[in-house]
């Protein structure tokens, strides 16, 4: 804590080592809600003391989901509206990450500040990643701390940039993965379709064979 009483993330030594061993935890992490859980966990390590979720959404859509936090693992897809969220649309806009030092006095939160002090939980300051998939950003990794952060060093911003690329990489190939998942089952849902059209075809023409041989009972 400096001496004006406000804080800033101090840059550890194993920062990057910890993106690195995150590549691999993602790159084994067995479905979509697997690599968000492990995505707020690492993030929460690399920023301590912090508030860490995983906010999903389409891109023009009015509603996000909060999908992943690393202090309530039991959360399943709370639904926000992005206008409560000038931060998140600020990111969208920017395709950029966004630090909001102090909540209370920033000027893009002045028209949610009523609202964000009565319903949302108090924090000081705010810093969001952006999840980029091609040209669209289709989430962000939201951080929340109690204190106010003057600016993370520059270490742990290149830190949180990477750990956002490779969840954002993470999250597509999960997504990629269910897709092909569905259409794989659609096949196979087809094939048997298929399969039963064409024993029942085997069947009528065995039997019309039979009737033509003078067999049919």
């Amino acid at each position: 804590m400096s001496e004006n009483g406000k804080a800033s993330f101090g840059a550890p030594a194993p920062e990057l080592d910890r993106v690195i061993a995150l590549a691999g935890e993602l790159g084994a992490a067995p479905d979509l809600q697997a690599v968000m859980t492990v995505a707020v966990l690492r993030v929460a390590e690399v920023f301590p003391g912090s508030r860490v979720s995983v906010v999903l959404f389409r891109p023009g859509d009015e509603h996000a989901y909060v999908v992943a936090e690393h202090a309530n693992q039991s959360l399943d897809n709370i639904v926000v509206r992005l206008s409560d969220y000038p931060e998140i649309r600020e990111t969208i806009r920017t395709r950029q990450p966004l630090l909001i030092a102090d909540v209370s006095a920033d000027a893009l939160l002045a028209g949610v500040l009523p609202k964000l002090t009565a319903t949302r939980a108090v924090h000081r300051s705010s810093v969001l990643f952006p999840l980029l998939r091609g040209a669209d950003v289709i989430g962000v990794l939201f951080i929340r701390t109690a204190h106010m952060v003057t600016g993370p060093e520059a270490t742990l911003w290149t830190a949180g940039r990477l750990i956002a690329g490779l969840t954002a990489l993470a999250i597509g190939n999960a997504l990629d993965q269910d897709v092909l998942r569905r259409e794989q089952r659609a096949l196979k849902r087809n094939q048997a379709r298929t399969d039963r059209i064409v024993e029942d075809l085997r069947q009528f023409t065995d039997f019309f064979a039979r009737a033509h041989d003078g067999f049919v009972v």
